[in-house]
């Protein structure tokens, strides 16, 4: 709930440094911002890292806030869990909870059975917000992205041996957003 406080805290002031805008699918894509609500955001972008630990529910509560009223018909994708909440919600459960379907954690696809879950809501929320523009699915890549990069650090002091080239790859593919185009603000409030 926090994160949530403080995006729309973090919207209301970069409000008066963004240009553009609009609800719709297409003028999302066509958004552009000052050079000053770009850095901004890459600044709140990048010291997220550092700050306070984000929890599943901060990630669950922009997902369900993404899907209120929301309907995506099966012709957009076959896969179940972009398409319907309590789907989604139980990769991020599994994720969270480091289920590892079934895996054994002395086995050695435990870790990456854990952060496949990771990144399967990672990837979903970033398709969910280039499909719909919802700026919920924006945040909850964004704040999803904070939380597997604390799985990140949980498997590689378990030993998963999981590298800062693999942690690119993973943000370059999953958590750079668009239509949007620049970084999402998502910076927590300080204790």
């Amino acid at each position: 709930m926090r994160v949530f406080v403080l995006v729309v805290a973090v919207m209301a002031l970069g409000g008066a440094a963004c240009s553009g805008g609009g609800s719709s699918r297409v003028s999302a894509g066509n958004r552009t911002a000052t050079a000053e609500g770009r850095a901004f955001a890459a600044t709140a972008t990048a010291s997220i890292e550092y700050a306070t630990p984000v929890a599943q529910q901060d990630v669950g509560g922009f997902i369900q806030s993404g899907f209120d009223g929301l309907t995506i018909p099966y012709t957009e994708t076959s896969i179940t869990s972009f398409r319907k909440v309590k789907e989604l919600l139980a990769v991020l459960d599994d994720c969270a909870n480091n289920r590892a379907h079934g895996t054994p954690p002395a086995d050695q696809g435990y870790w990456p059975a854990v952060m496949g879950d990771c990144y399967f809501v990672g990837d979903a929320t970033k398709w969910l917000y280039e499909y719909s523009g919802r700026q919920a699915f924006a945040y909850a890549n964004q704040v999803m992205k904070r939380y597997m990069r604390q799985k990140f650090r949980e498997a590689n002091q378990a030993g998963a041996g999981l590298t800062e080239d693999y942690w690119k790859l993973v943000v370059d593919k999953i958590y750079t957003l668009k239509p949007a185009g620049t970084p999402i603000a998502v910076t927590p409030l300080p204790h």
